[in-house]
């Protein structure tokens, strides 16, 4: 299999921990020009939302036409007042779209996987300044890694984390100026997913495989992620042990 010379790191965090940042830092910085790829699960979703797409026909057929605006596009509005009212409904709207997202990662990374392998060179699996990484590497983000079940397509799982308070800095009090209510609803609301709420149970039971926080400054994570990076990919290298 093609995908099994790339190791795909999945990045779970919770609002205002900053795994975007982490993200984009892991694939401009600590990991070799060419061999990093991010993909967003949320904004692989949305494309899934193409106009007449067959997604909108099943949201459509599920949830009443309301949820299309006149030019075939999703009504984004409608939608998030229905799902945020009724947790069953929610239920439905990711039974529909986590599936066909996971597809469309696992087919993003297997064209990835493809390339990279037409792109093998001798270079060392560390870069000659021994900081980046040279090994083909996917970083997947997705809130809702462990709830959705993807765990099938991760070498590791990454949960970055942040004090409270320096969460609700980013959020409240940074360029986003989100309502510190609305901050503390969401917080509250996420306890419920699998890997923030209940995350000591997932690192004690090996799920998630790193916790990296991210309280501090902007260089402490980058050292963070670095350290943890490169012993991921060594342990992932290791032969499995002979039975």
């Amino acid at each position: 299999e093609v995908s099994s010379h790339v190791f795909v790191v999945g990045v779970m965090g919770g609002i205002g921990s900053g795994k975007s940042t982490a993200c984009q830092m892991l694939v401009s910085e600590l990991i070799a020009p060419g061999k990093g790829l991010y993909l967003e699960a949320d904004s692989i979703a949305r494309g899934l939302y193409q106009p007449k797409s067959p997604v909108i026909q099943v949201l459509q057929q599920e949830f009443g036409p309301s949820i299309v605006l006149e030019n075939g596009e999703i009504n984004k509005a409608n939608l998030a007042g229905i799902i945020f009212a009724d947790p069953e409904a929610r239920q439905r709207l990711e039974q529909i779209v986590w599936p066909l997202t996971k597809q469309e990662v696992s087919n993003q990374i297997d064209q990835a996987a493809r390339d990279w392998q037409l792109q093998q060179s001798t270079d060392h699996d560390i870069g000659d300044d021994g900081e980046r990484i040279n090994t083909p590497i996917v970083v997947l983000e997705a809130a809702m890694l462990l709830d959705a079940g993807w765990e099938d397509m991760l070498d590791a799982l990454w949960v970055i984390t942040a004090s409270k308070e320096a969460a609700f800095q980013r959020l409240v009090k940074g360029e986003r100026a989100l309502p510190a209510d609305d901050v503390e609803r969401r917080m509250e609301d996420q306890k419920v997913r699998r890997g923030m709420g209940n995350l000591d149970e997932e690192v004690k039971q090996g799920i998630v495989t790193a916790v990296v926080d991210n309280s501090g400054t902007t260089e402490a994570l980058q050292q963070a992620l670095s350290t943890t990076l490169k012993e991921a990919v060594e342990n992932w290298k290791k032969p499995p042990p002979s039975s």
